[in-house]
C-alpha cells in the first residue's frame, strides 16, 4: 500500500504545481500561434541549479611567459608555477614589488643537479616549518661540499644526518655550515650569509631549549655534533678584528667568540661524554682520539727545546717585537720530554659550572701551560724542520689541524681571563697560535679557520707594534 501511496501523493503534488509562464523561461524562442518568434529576457526570479551555471573566467594578467607562450591557464604561484614545476623549466611568473622583496628573503630558487629523492622526502618530517629549495640545496652541498672540510671522518657526519631529521638544532646547525661554506666561496651572494645567519639564530634558540632538556644516550650525540658545528661556525667569526677609520687594525679580545664561549664547548662535551659510553656512540671513537699523543710522537722534542721555549716567553721579559719571532733550534731526539709534559689538564665538570665561568683571575700556571703546548706546534712550522724536511703526512697535517681547532675549548681559563683583558704577554702567544695556524691547517680544507687566521695574525701583531712603541721598544 506503501508505492500507491506515494505515487497517489506526487501526482497531487503535480496537480498542485502550477503551469509555467513565459517569464519563467530563459533564452528561448517562443513559436507563437502567429508563427512571429518573441525572446524573452531572463527572470529576475527564476532559481536556477548553481552546478549547471557556467562559472566566471578571469583572464590571467599575471601569469608566467612559459604558460603564455604555450596558451595554458597558470596558476601564478610563486615563485615558480606548478606547470612549469612539472615541465622543470625555469618560471617567470610576475611578483608585485612589494611582494618581490618578501619572496625574494624567503624563498631563494637555486639550482639543484641532484636531490636524493630520500633527502628530499625526509626534509619534509624536520618540522612544520616550510621546507624550501634553498634548505635542499643547503642540505645537499652539506653532505657534498662541507663534510670534507670538517674535522670528524664522513661517517660520523653521515650519522649526524640521519639524526638531523630527528632534532631541528642539528637541522638548522648543518644548513647553516652549509651556508657559511657557500658565504666563504660566493662572497657577492649576500643570500647565502643571510640564510647561515637565519640558521644560526634558529639553532642557538632550538639548542638553548635542547639542553635545558635531561640528558639521555638517545641525544647526546646529536647535543655533540651541533655543539662542535656551532664551534667552527665560532671560528668563522670575524668581528673580533675591527678595521678603524684610516685602515689600522686592530684585535678586540671581547669579540673573539671561539675563547669567549669555549669553556660552554667543554661543559657540554663533558656532560654529554659519560652517557655516550654507555651506547655505541659512533661519534666517540673521533672525539676520545688523542692528536697530542700522535704530535708528541712524531715532534719527539727534547727536554733543552721546552726549557728554552720556556725562557724565551718568559713572563718576566719586557714585551719588544723579538718576541714574534720563533725561538730555534728545536733539539730532538736526545734526553725527551716526558709525555705528561704535554699533557693538558681538563678541569672537572663541577669546576666549570656557571659561577666558574665568568673570570679566573691572572695565573702564570694557565700562562705556562699555553707555552708547553705552542712549543709543540710551532715545532711542526717549515722553519723548525732540517734540511731534509719534506713537508708534513698527511697523518700529521690531520692530527695538527685537530689539535690547532680544539686549543680554545681545552685552554686554561685563566690564560683565557688574560686574553680577554689584553696582557700583552698572552697576546704573543696567541699571535703565534694564529700564525700556526694559518700556516699548518690546510686552507683547501679546512676554510672557515683560515680567514679568522690570517686576520687574527696580522690585527694582532699591529696591536703589539703599537704597545711595543708605546712602551719605548724599538719596532
Amino acid at each position: 500500500m506503501e508505492p500507491a501511496s506515494a505515487s497517489g501523493s506526487s501526482s497531487h503534488e503535480a496537480k498542485r504545481r502550477t503551469a509555467p509562464s513565459l517569464l519563467d523561461c530563459t533564452n528561448v524562442f517562443i513559436i507563437t500561434s502567429s508563427s512571429e518568434p518573441a525572446l524573452c529576457k531572463i527572470p529576475t526570479n527564476l532559481v536556477v541549479d548553481p552546478f549547471r551555471q557556467k562559472r566566471l573566467h578571469h583572464k590571467s594578467k599575471r601569469g608566467c611567459d612559459q604558460c603564455r607562450k604555450r596558451r595554458v591557464k597558470c596558476d601564478e604561484r610563486v615563485p615558480r608555477c606548478s606547470a612549469c614545476t612539472r615541465r622543470q623549466e625555469p618560471c617567470s611568473c610576475w611578483i608585485p614589488g612589494s611582494r618581490r622583496r618578501e619572496v625574494e628573503r624567503s624563498q631563494e630558487i637555486l639550482a639543484v643537479d641532484q636531490v636524493p629523492r630520500s633527502v628530499s622526502q625526509q626534509l619534509e618530517l624536520v618540522s612544520d616549518e616550510v621546507v624550501n629549495m634553498l634548505h635542499m640545496k643547503l642540505f645537499h652541498n652539506f653532505q657534498h661540499q662541507t663534510i670534507p672540510t670538517l674535522l670528524f671522518d664522513s661517517g660520523a657526519w653521515e650519522t649526524a644526518m640521519q639524526l638531523s631529521f630527528s632534532f631541528p638544532s642539528l637541522m638548522h646547525a648543518i644548513l647553516c655550515a652549509s651556508a657559511r661554506q657557500l658565504s666563504f666561496l660566493f662572497p657577492d651572494e649576500q643570500k647565502y650569509a643571510t640564510a647561515a645567519t637565519t640558521h644560526l639564530i634558529k639553532t642557538l634558540c632550538l639548542f638553548r631549549d635542547d639542553l635545558s632538556s635531561e640528558l639521555t644516550p638517545s641525544n647526546v650525540d646529536a647535543f655533540m655534533v651541533t655543539t662542535a658545528l656551532l664551534h667552527m661556525e665560532m671560528w668563522s667569526n670575524v668581528e673580533c678584528v675591527v678595521f678603524g677609520p684610516d685602515g689600522a687594525m686592530s684585535y678586540d679580545p671581547l669579540q673573539d667568540r671561539v675563547f669567549q664561549h669555549s669553556l660552554g664547548v667543554l661543559h657540554v662535551f663533558l656532560s654529554c661524554t659519560p652517557l655516550s659510553l654507555q651506547v655505541s656512540s659512533p661519534l666517540m671513537p673521533h672525539i676520545r682520539h688523542s692528536s697530542r699523543n700522535v704530535l708528541v710522537n712524531a715532534a719527539k722534542l727534547s727536554r733543552k727545546s721546552l726549557e728554552n721555549f720556556r725562557w724565551f716567553f718568559s713572563y718576566e721579559r719586557p714585551l719588544s717585537p723579538s718576541l714574534l719571532s720563533v725561538p730555534l733550534p728545536f733539539v730532538r731526539e736526545s734526553d725527551l720530554a716526558p709525555e705528561d709534559f704535554w699533557a693538558v689538564e681538563i678541569p672537572k665538570l663541577a669546576e666549570i659550572g656557571p659561577s666558574k665561568s665568568k673570570e679566573a683571575g691572572y695565573s702564570l700556571k694557565g700562562y705556562y701551560g699555553i707555552v708547553d703546548r705552542l712549543c709543540l706546534i710551532l715545532s711542526f712550522l717549515p722553519e723548525a724542520q732540517d734540511e731534509e724536511y719534506e713537508g708534513l703526512s698527511p697523518e700529521l697535517t690531520t692530527n695538527l689541524s685537530r689539535y690547532l681547532i680544539i686549543f680554545p675549548v681545552l685552554c686554561d681559563q685563566q690564560f683565557v681571563s688574560m686574553v680577554r683583558h689584553g696582557d700583552p704577554h698572552a697576546m704573543v702567544l696567541l699571535y703565534h697560535f694564529y700564525r700556526a695556524v694559518r700556516i699548518l691547517v690546510p686552507s683547501t680544507e679546512h676554510w672557515w679557520a683560515q680567514r679568522r687566521a690570517r686576520l687574527a695574525e696580522k690585527a694582532i701583531q699591529q696591536w703589539l707594534f703599537r704597545e711595543c712603541a708605546r712602551n719605548g721598544a724599538s719596532v
